[in-house]
């Protein structure tokens, strides 16, 4: 029996109609709507990114043993997002093939084509801060996402471990410093003998970091004072302060400061 023979029998055995023009209209505008919607998601998946990346500070961490590079890379690398990007773009490329013609070309092709604007789109939105707004809203909304803020706050919210940030509250003698760290607790700094960064000038109400060494409960030697922003990063635009900076009470604080620290020291 000849194949179109076969073929014929069964079309009228199963009642097989032809579909409408229209159905593969209507199935090729979702195709071409879900491959907007995916590239969208992956160009904001990918500012989330650039802007964690763009705040590395791997030169502060490199030298501090396996534990603080596991730490800095847990808290500095945004795993979740470079999955979810990789996946939207699989799912992208995978649509863009089932459109007509679009099997003609590899797979490895239209995953490059598309990787193209979606690394481009989120270096200009992390350029215009748009990827901060982006990581913020995440936050709001997702209730496991942590913001790049606030891990970049853990990690220096270590001070048994010799890191230790905040806002300088006061500065006696250039020499010592009273520091808030991100649970309102107070410490006494020294840094007469410490490197400060060239483009660190201290004033209070500033945020800085400081790599030392924890003397007691609340006191820190400190080792080198850097600026809370690595230099070339720029502020966010028309000053505005963050969400999750909300103004807290302080604690109280002695007005001296302890024996332990002296000037000379």
């Amino acid at each position: 029996m000849k194949p179109s023979k076969t073929i014929l029998d069964r079309i009228q055995e199963e009642h097989i109609q032809p579909k409408p023009k229209y159905y593969f209209w209507i199935l090729h505008l979702l195709g071409g709507l879900g491959i907007i919607a995916f590239l969208v998601l992956g160009m904001m998946a990918n500012g989330i990114i650039f802007h964690f990346l763009n705040h590395l500070e791997f030169a502060e961490f490199i030298w501090q043993g396996p534990q603080q590079i596991l730490k800095f890379l847990w808290f500095g690398i945004p795993f979740l997002w470079i999955f979810l990007a990789a996946g939207l773009l699989l799912v992208t490329a995978r649509l863009v093939r089932e459109l007509k013609k679009g099997y003609r070309l590899r797979m490895s092709f239209w995953l490059l084509i598309l990787l193209v604007p979606q690394v481009v789109a989120g270096a200009l939105l992390e350029r215009s801060d748009m990827g901060e707004r982006l990581d913020e809203i995440m936050a709001e909304k997702i209730s496991f996402h942590q913001t790049r803020k606030a891990n970049h706050e853990k990690l220096w919210s270590q001070p048994s471990e010799g890191f230790l940030g905040g806002t300088i509250v006061e500065i006696q003698n250039d020499s010592l410093l009273l520091l808030d760290d991100f649970d309102q607790k107070r410490w006494w700094v020294s840094f007469s003998r410490s490197q400060t960064h060239p483009r660190l000038s201290l004033e209070t109400g500033q945020r800085i970091k400081i790599i030392g060494q924890k003397t007691s409960d609340a006191e820190f030697v400190a080792e080198k004072l850097l600026p809370w922003r690595r230099p070339g990063i720029r502020k966010r635009r028309n000053g505005k302060r963050r969400r999750n900076e909300k103004h807290r009470p302080q604690t109280p604080f002695h007005k001296q400061p302890p024996s332990s620290l002296s000037v000379e020291q």
